[in-house]
């Protein structure tokens, strides 16, 4: 039973470690400001903020 639980939270955890960063995003860095390093660079923001 502790197997196919483990299992089941794998897809859980992948998205904890990719997309947890985009809940700052919009809770403290646009609030403080520092959003726009993000858009001066030539990469995707999207991308920055997920591999920061």
């Amino acid at each position: 039973m502790e197997l196919f639980y483990g299992l089941a939270q794998i897809p859980r955890g992948i998205d904890h470690v990719l997309m947890d960063n985009l809940w700052i995003l919009g809770g403290i860095i646009i609030f403080l400001g520092s959003f726009d390093k993000y858009m001066l660079k030539p990469i995707n923001p999207l991308f920055q903020l997920i591999f920061e």
